[in-house]
């Protein structure tokens, strides 16, 4: 028996991703500025609300995505640096072939060295924290085990009000006098955008 409690296929959860998958490219597509579904129709229409309502629907399919990652990591103490390697490599392969085909051959834009170098770079924001948390994940779970259970209970709590709370109340101070207080943020430089 494995020593992992979550070990083995797990259908539902295999199930659950897919969904996640397919929501993740429905907020791909309604974004104004990656797929455009929401610049291009009318905000008054049928189609709109129909965007709206699949917006609505798929929100949270990114924090679903890490929960469900987290719960598959649950246990483990190893992390493979060539995970993450592999990864990486595959956001620049997709990065490289997308500005080949689309930027330079379709829209005939002449090849750069500079965005070439650009490219190549995988900057994709999901990415770079999934493999950050793969990364730490083991030391989280060692972590994990040597806390108590009111140890747990006042890290949940920590984390609550450190990444909920904070965030929510500077949102909303923001929301009232009108200024800009993003450098409080836990969350990002800019506050909670």
């Amino acid at each position: 028996m494995s020593s992992n409690k979550y070990a083995g296929r797990q259908s539902n959860l295999e199930l659950l991703r897919i969904i996640a998958a397919i929501g993740v490219v429905v907020l791909h597509y309604n974004n104004a500025s990656i797929g455009g579904a929401f610049a291009a129709v009318n905000p008054n229409s049928k189609g709109a609300v129909m965007l709206y309502l699949s917006e609505a629907l798929f929100i949270g399919c990114v924090d679903l995505f890490m929960m469900l990652f987290g719960r598959f990591q649950a246990g483990r103490d190893k992390a493979k640096i060539s995970k993450v390697i592999l990864l990486l490599l595959q956001v620049s392969i997709v990065r490289i072939i997308y500005y080949l085909l689309i930027d330079c051959a379709f829209k005939h834009k002449a090849i750069a060295l500079l965005s070439l170098f650009k490219v190549l770079m995988p900057s994709n924001y999901f990415i770079i924290t999934y493999c950050v948390i793969y990364l730490l994940s083991p030391y989280i779970n060692s972590l994990m085990k040597t806390l108590s259970q009111t140890g747990k209970k006042r890290l949940v709590l920590l984390l609550i009000i450190l990444f909920s709370f904070c965030p929510m109340v500077l949102a909303m101070l923001k929301n009232h006098f009108g200024t800009g207080v993003g450098g409080l943020s836990t969350v990002t430089t800019n506050g909670d955008i």
